[in-house]
This record gives structure tokens, C-alpha cells and sequence, in this order.
């Protein structure tokens, strides 16, 4: 390299001293076996495992410039179960416009995925949203009977009145089954109504007492209430299917009732399974020993 300069005498006497000259390459008839310089680099296209980096291992190296050293450690991604101190993400139902569609793929994830459902559900935010839940819940397994059984009257007049109409008694027949189905539709939507506010209520504030009762209640009351509406509502349509199955069905109903309410107030509450499965088991329990002990009475006579 050529340092720029007016005069030899202006470069410093490092600089100013001659070169050495440059080594000799070895021969390889040499009387040394061994030479001083490095052997060429292979070109990267004749390793197939060299990266783009040119690390002929295949992997870039590690820190340090070690090549034999172990590769970092790799991060993966881990979605927890409870958010302890933090915001949930919330429902389907808590984030999305509350459609009908909204209302199926929430009752998907309570009944397929409970205990992740539970997890990610607010334990606050109004009681607003549970019983628009409720009114879906209630609303969908009546409201399609009621139309199914509306639809085999209407078909069955429309039946006898191509028949052939008999003294005129054909209006007056059609005129009693439509203030009927108005009837019975007013009816079903009261019904629906209290069930789903009122009803509701009072169902979790049973649960809720019970979950005192046995230490597991974290939360206030709106985390049970939650719980239940989403537990009750989206089981309401397979209950209405099951009856058609009669005790074969409403057992498996009430089993899978059972199950879903223990992991619903453990994911809710942030606790422990073993409490809250006292506090759910102890009605059902409570139930099955009367039903017990009337059969006993029964069958010892003692109703005669």
C-alpha cells in the first residue's frame, strides 16, 4: 500500500523502511513436508451442506465464532390457560357481534374445548351479554319445535281442506289454529324470557352459594353467573335432542352438565378441580339419595 506523501522524509520510519519480501510459496518437492501457509477454501459449490453464510456445517455459527458449539436455544410459542393478573381475551361471544353465528361457534368452543374456553372467558363485563346468551340458548330449541309442530298442523289442514271441505267448517278450523299458534307462541316467548333473565339468576345464585360454602368462590357472583349461562344455554339444544333418547339421554345430559360445571368455576375462579367438584356434586348427590331412599320407601311399603 502506497502512502501518499511530498517526500521519503515525511513518512514515519516504520513506514519509511523497506517491505520485507513477500514468502515464497512452498514447493510441494520441498525438503519440509509441512508449509506455513493455509490450504485454499473449496469453493461453496462443491459442499453441498455449506449455508449461505459459507459455514460448512450447514448451520451459521454460534456466538463466539466456536463452529463446534451447541445452536441457541429456540423460542416456541406457549399459550397459557389462565391469565392471572392480566385481561382475558374473552369468548366468541364477548369480542364478535352477538349473531346466531356468533352464538354456535361460542357453543362449539364450551362444548369442545371447555377448559380452554373457560380460561380465556371474562370473569367480568356486565350480565348484558350472558343473557342474550340465554335468550339464544332457550330461544333456538323452542322456537324450532314450536315452528316444526306449527308446520304439521298447518300441512294437515292443508291435507283436509283438499280433501274436500265439509259444511263449511274448513275457515273456522284454520281461523282456531292460527290463534292457537299465536297462543302458544306469545307463551313460549315469556317463557323463554323469564328463563333466561330470572331463571338464571336464581340457578347461580344456588351455584354461587355453594361454591362459598366449599371455599372455591374467587369471584363475585357475575363470574358464576357467566359460567352458567354459557354451561346451560349451550347444552339446551342437545338436552331438547336427548329427550327423544328418554333416561339414556338425559343422563348422558346430566353427566355432561356435571363435567362442564366443574371445569367452568375451576377455570373461572382460577382454582383448584377438587372444591369445585364437591360443590357441584353435593345437589346431585343430594338428589340421588332422596331418589334412593324413595325407593327404599316404596319398596318396604311404606307409602301403603
Amino acid at each position: 500500500m502506497t502512502v501518499p506523501a511530498t517526500s521519503r522524509g515525511d513518512l514515519p520510519a516504520a513506514a519509511a523502511s523497506p517491505r520485507p519480501a513477500p514468502a515464497a510459496a512452498s514447493s510441494p518437492f520441498s525438503d519440509s513436508p509441512f508449509s506455513n501457509q493455509p490450504a485454499p477454501a473449496k469453493p461453496a459449490a462443491d459442499n453441498p451442506f455449506r449455508d449461505g453464510a459459507g459455514n460448512p456445517y450447514g448451520t451459521a455459527p454460534a456466538a463466539g465464532g466456536n463452529p463446534y458449539a451447541s445452536p441457541a436455544a429456540t423460542a416456541y410459542a406457549y399459550t397459557p390457560q389462565y391469565f392471572p393478573g392480566g385481561p382475558r381475551p374473552g369468548l366468541p361471544w364477548e369480542n364478535e357481534p352477538q349473531n346466531i353465528g356468533c352464538w354456535f361457534r361460542t357453543m362449539g368452543m364450551v362444548l369442545g374445548s371447555p377448559s380452554y374456553a373457560f380460561s380465556i372467558m371474562r370473569q367480568q363485563g356486565g350480565l348484558r351479554g350472558p343473557v342474550y346468551y340465554n335468550l339464544y340458548g332457550f330461544g333456538i330449541p323452542f322456537v324450532s319445535v314450536g315452528l316444526l309442530i306449527g308446520a304439521l298442523v298447518v300441512a294437515g289442514l292443508i291435507a283436509g281442506a283438499a280433501a274436500g271441505p265439509r259444511n263449511g267448517a274448513v275457515q273456522p278450523v284454520f281461523g282456531l289454529a292460527l290463534g292457537g299458534g299465536l297462543i302458544g307462541l306469545g307463551a313460549v316467548a315469556i317463557y323463554i324470557l323469564v328463563i333466561a333473565t330470572l331463571g338464571m339468576l336464581i340457578v347461580a345464585a344456588i351455584w354461587h352459594v355453594l361454591l362459598m360454602i366449599c371455599g372455591a368462590a374467587g369471584q363475585g357472583f357475575e363470574t358464576t353467573f357467566r359460567v352458567t349461562s354459557y354451561t346451560y344455554s349451550s347444552l339446551m339444544p342437545l338436552t331438547v335432542l336427548s329427550m327423544c333418547l328418554l333416561y339414556l339421554g338425559m343422563f348422558a345430559m346430566s353427566i355432561w352438565l356435571i363435567v362442564l360445571l366443574i371445569i367452568g368455576f375451576s377455570r373461572a375462579y382460577e382454582t383448584s378441580s377438587g372444591r369445585t367438584s364437591i360443590a357441584v356434586l353435593l345437589p346431585f348427590g343430594a338428589m340421588f339419595a332422596l331418589f334412593v331412599l324413595f325407593i327404599v320407601l316404596g319398596v318396604s311399603g311404606a307409602f301403603e
